[in-house]
């Protein structure tokens, strides 16, 4: 009886080893000879391209791209990077690094708070890298952002729950690609990033099966990075001793019912009540204007323009100045202040070695 038992053990053992043996065979098969792509390549990406080209972004091989050695200046790579030289004002009680995309980038928050806050002693660096997603902001803060700072502001856009921008060979030139499947809910992260067997099947049966549903809001929305992404960003934070406040930008138009757009505002403030970070959220705030005053033209309602960073800077103020350091009687002096876009860039222009 023992050697019937024993006999069974064994031929499953040896049946094991063999699919074992056969899948490693497959899957060094499939890293040598089945290179399928697993992004996506449009017009889109055009502009992007063009800052590979000029220098402004490179590749990285962790985070998918960083700034380059064309993104120059204080505002620049540099401020943030190499943050104590362009440190001017080491007593300032208001040391501000903004975070975030493209809609940070454009330095309209920046200038505004700058602006609001003309009478306080601050340091306030933009850290807004376009086209980062809220994993690659939270890697960028950890290992390359120098400048030390006791404030840190999020600027988190609903489009953060897509896939991130990567930078890929295509036609022996590097573009930039978003990628279509990491990690969306319908693969096993860890297993599509080590396994090209498992990718190559994944690949073909949701394209086959699924395809509809790759980019439906509910695929999206089990992307897991932003959740992590904050997870890592308030834990930083919490190490450098630093308040982490987030600026939830909708997008400028009225969400249809259960759309994309809706599902991922229900789902940033979900996820940012569970972590209890303190959060601003503009699409409550400018709910209160006319979206064609706020938007920088009729085909982008994801970008905000300056007077709608300057709502938003004031009313960040508003909501947090007691944790700021700032008094209730700055902040109703401040709320008279009327948005004027020359005099915000004249200030700007003026005060530029701040």
């Amino acid at each position: 009886m023992q050697s019937k038992y024993k006999k069974c053990f064994l031929n499953l053992l040896l049946l094991s080893i063999s699919v074992l043996f056969s899948i490693g065979i497959l899957e060094i098969y499939a890293i040598n000879f089945l290179k399928i792509p697993y992004y996506t390549l449009d017009s889109n990406f055009t502009v992007l391209d063009d800052e590979l080209t000029r220098g402004y972004k490179v590749n990285d091989e962790k985070i998918g791209f960083l700034p380059g050695p064309e993104w120059f200046g204080r505002e620049g790579i540099l401020g943030c990077q190499n943050g104590r030289e362009y440190l001017k004002n080491k007593k300032a009680a208001l040391k501000i690094v903004i975070l975030g995309d493209s809609v940070i980038q454009n330095r309209y928050l920046e200038k505004s708070l700058k602006f609001i806050l003309k009478d306080m002693h601050y340091e306030i660096f933009n850290a807004g890298i376009g086209a980062y997603n809220t994993m690659q902001e939270a890697y960028y803060l950890k290992e390359h952002i120098a400048v030390p700072f006791n404030i840190l502001i999020l600027g988190f856009c609903l489009n953060d729950f897509e896939p991130p921008y990567t930078i890929i060979i295509a036609n022996n030139k590097e573009k930039f690609a978003r990628n279509l499947f990491e990690p969306l809910g319908h693969v096993n992260p860890f297993l599509f990033r080590n396994s090209a067997l498992y990718r190559y099947f994944k690949i073909r049966t949701i394209n086959l099966l699924k395809k509809e549903e790759i980019w439906s809001k509910e695929a999206v929305l089990k992307n897991k990075d932003v959740k992590e992404g904050l997870q890592g960003i308030l834990k930083y934070c919490d190490s450098k001793n630093a308040k982490l406040f987030v600026i939830i930008y909708p997008h400028l138009e009225s969400y249809r019912k259960d759309s994309f757009l809706e599902a991922a505002h229900e789902k940033i403030i979900e996820i940012l009540n569970e972590l209890k970070i303190n959060f601003l959220d503009l699409h409550e705030v400018y709910k209160n204007y006319d979206y064609k005053n706020l938007i920088q033209n009729q085909q982008d309602t994801c970008h905000p323009n300056f007077y709608a960073d300057f709502i938003a800077a004031r009313e960040f103020l508003n909501r947090f100045y007691s944790q700021l350091g700032l008094t209730k009687e700055y902040i109703a002096n401040s709320n008279n202040l009327s948005f004027d876009q020359s005099a915000l860039e004249g200030f700007e222009k003026s005060n530029s070695s701040r």
